[in-house]
């Protein structure tokens, strides 16, 4: 229906009885793997499975579902940003891609922004001169690096509001009223303005280019606690590099 031939990229997800996400094997009957499945009606959902730097995609929808999945990957933390000026990049570009041209309503801009921004900027010392924000909400017990919402049209809403889910109100307000806030923003107009008559295709291209290089890009990973361990949780990084494994609280790599 969306008129994919690239189709060896995505895949079908499913939400299993422990809240953890399995992939369709497509050659197979669903019937015969979904029998531990949450109950009727089975929700499946297109992702992006296999990750590759955009000038290998020959469809322009392709590339937009892409788009849609890595946005939300770095709404969502899955997806993280150390380098605060390649956030900046990112958040314009994003911009650019869904609003066009910085317009003289610089505040509507500026709301756009918030839920742009990727959650591990959000997360960093420099931005916040108080503790980290604490997140609300459960943690899955598995997730993707590659993996992207429902897709769908170019019109449908691509993106989940970041105030709503992820953090509490209080530590939102600090962020956004704080001075190190302000200066984000103002760098992102700065470099959203530098974007004028980019055309949206051409912006969402220029950002997969930026993130292909992400050492979470077409990751997956699984959290894991050893048994009898009082040590923090870890994550195993399953991709196209091998095998990491990560310390949950730190992100410190403690095997590759």
């Amino acid at each position: 229906m969306l008129g994919i031939i690239e189709v060896d990229y995505f895949g079908l997800q499913y939400m299993g009885q422990r809240g953890e996400m399995l992939w369709i094997n497509m050659r197979n009957q669903i019937k015969q793997q979904t029998t531990g499945a949450n109950t009727p009606p089975l929700r499946f959902q297109l992702k992006v499975k296999f990750f590759v730097p955009p000038h290998l995609l020959l469809q322009e929808v392709t590339r937009h579902q892409f788009y849609i999945s890595i946005v939300q990957d770095l709404q969502e933390g899955r997806l993280r940003v150390n380098d605060k000026q390649l956030a900046i990049k990112l958040v314009a570009l994003i911009a650019q891609s869904e609003t066009g041209d910085l317009d003289s309503e610089v505040t509507s801009a500026l709301l756009s922004y918030r839920k742009w921004i990727p959650l591990s900027i959000l997360e960093n010392e420099d931005l916040c001169s108080s503790p980290t924000p604490q997140r609300t909400g459960k943690r899955r017990k598995h997730h993707s690096g590659s993996s992207g919402p429902e897709m769908g049209s170019e019109n449908e809403e691509s993106f989940s509001d970041v105030e709503s889910n992820s953090w509490t109100t209080s530590s939102l307000n600090h962020i956004f009223n704080s001075s190190e806030f302000s200066c984000l923003t103002n760098s992102i107009i700065h470099y959203h303005q530098k974007l004028e008559s980019t055309k949206p295709t051409h912006a969402k291209y220029l950002f997969l280019q930026e993130v292909a290089n992400l050492e979470d890009i077409g990751v997956e990973y699984f959290f894991v606690k050893l048994n009898n361990s009082t040590e923090d949780p870890y994550k195993i990084g399953v991709g196209p590099k091998g095998v990491t494994i990560i310390c949950e609280e730190t992100h410190e790599v403690k095997y590759t």
